[in-house]
């Protein structure tokens, strides 16, 4: 089993409203870290991703989403996620004023206050940061890695480092899978493929 964790994700609220650089920028100035901040449509490019995996669509896959301001979104893989982004933005900002989002008997998103430390902590697997100043290691390198329980830990922010305001990342192996700095979707689409090697598909 893949367990992936989107980190500080660029995802919070403002007024029950999803904070948007594009739209909020007067906002963002006044806030600490504001580059890191006020990017929602980022993770919605790496739940479409996950989602979308063969790892996913065989019940191989758990995803959790750390948001910047400590909350952890835990997501059903049988969501459908909203191709179009403002409809994502929608979603969100329901799942904000309602704490779960339910389809009949399934929990499709669910939100509560939790720490990066807090939500890794439990989960069973090696535990490996993805990050462009970790130890680099080819696609075949890092496919060798991905036997058995795995959790990947993956910035979901534009760019710069992790925070780690709670020391939850601490002795982790940290591992970069390019020579330059990925976006977070890239960096993802090779951890999956590398996953999906693993695995024999």
């Amino acid at each position: 089993m893949l367990t992936i964790v989107f980190a500080e994700t660029a995802l919070e609220f403002f007024k029950g409203k999803a904070l948007d650089a594009n739209d909020d920028w007067k906002e963002l100035a006044r806030y600490d870290n504001k580059d890191k901040r006020g990017r929602p449509d980022i993770a919605h490019d790496l739940l479409k991703l996950s989602l979308d995996s063969e790892l996913n669509k065989r019940g191989l896959l758990r995803v959790f989403v750390h948001t910047f301001d400590d909350r952890v979104i835990t997501v059903s893989p049988k969501l459908r996620l909203p191709r179009a982004y403002g409809r994502f933005l929608g979603l969100v900002e329901d799942l904000n004023k309602k704490n779960k989002i339910a389809f009949q008997s399934d929990v499709l998103l669910k939100i509560e206050a939790r720490d990066l430390k807090t939500l890794l902590h439990p989960l069973q697997g090696k535990k490996i940061v993805l990050e462009a100043k970790g130890g680099h290691k080819t696609l075949k390198e890092f496919s060798e890695m991905m036997a058995g329980d795995i959790v990947l830990i993956i910035g979901g922010f534009p760019h710069g480092d992790f925070l780690d305001k709670s020391n939850a990342l601490d002795g982790l192996q940290r591992v970069a899978l390019g020579s330059e700095e990925l976006t977070a979707p890239a960096v993802l689409a090779k951890a999956l493929t590398c996953a999906e090697l693993a695995n024999g598909f």
